[in-house]
């Protein structure tokens, strides 16, 4: 759960490339974190529910769009990692395909930087060029530098972003109601469908050693409660 944010500021800090969904039921609480997270942006999802209700949340959209295509009906049996329902990306690969384009510019102005960075420590090496002329290179060939690996983490962060607009499944289940239609314009917390997991009820039965020859598949089993009751 999200809690007032802190715990969650450090994973951001600690891991550059990563969003985090942070889950919480109390809206003060939520309102305290986004505030506290406001500066790591797309990188932190604030939703309003359960932790309990975990799955269905994951089963839900994680950005703002229109759903262009949902991709199951309820009472299918899908797998982990299924596609569930698309969202709408066309935004979004524009804003990829644009942070690539300028990152190729970017990487023309280094290539340039680091020409000039070479003739003017050649310069300054033969005593023709001035020590401030090679430091302004220098610092040009930094700056260049960071330039583009900046360029380098914000296009992985928009292919990360990229990614949330295909809603997979979070785990095997039988999907329930989808109370959502293509068209419709959802946002993060916004619940797509439900995931029933339960395969039947699993226990473990002791018996007799002697009594193992008997057990079969499909064998009827009693279950009595604790004060002996079924």
């Amino acid at each position: 759960t999200l809690g007032g944010g802190g715990h969650a500021a450090r994973v951001l800090e600690a891991a550059p490339g990563a969003t985090l969904i942070g889950i919480d039921r109390d809206p003060a609480a939520l309102a305290a974190a986004g505030a506290r997270l406001a500066a790591f942006g797309d990188r932190a999802k604030l939703v309003h529910g359960n932790y309990a209700d975990l799955p269905e949340l994951l089963a839900g959209p994680q950005v703002d769009g229109i759903i262009r295509k949902i991709a199951v009906q309820s009472g299918d049996r899908v797998r982990q990692g299924q596609t569930l329902s698309e969202i709408d990306s066309s935004v979004q690969q524009a804003a990829v395909a644009n942070l690539e384009q300028m990152r190729a510019a970017q990487q023309a102005t280094l290539a340039y930087a680091r020409q000039q960075l070479q003739r003017a420590q050649s310069l300054y090496q033969e005593k023709i060029g001035t020590l401030q002329d090679y430091q302004q290179a220098q610092s040009a060939a930094q700056a260049a530098e960071a330039q583009l690996s900046s360029l380098e983490a914000q296009i992985r962060q928009a292919k990360v972003t990229l990614g949330y607009y295909t809603v997979d499944a979070p785990r095997a289940g039988t999907v329930g109601d989808i109370p959502l239609r293509v068209g419709d314009r959802v946002a993060p917390g916004d619940k797509l469908t439900t995931l029933d997991a339960a395969q039947g009820r699993q226990g473990d039965v002791q018996g007799p050693v002697e009594q193992a020859g008997r057990l079969h598949t499909g064998l009827p089993v009693e279950v009595l409660s604790g004060k002996g009751a079924p």
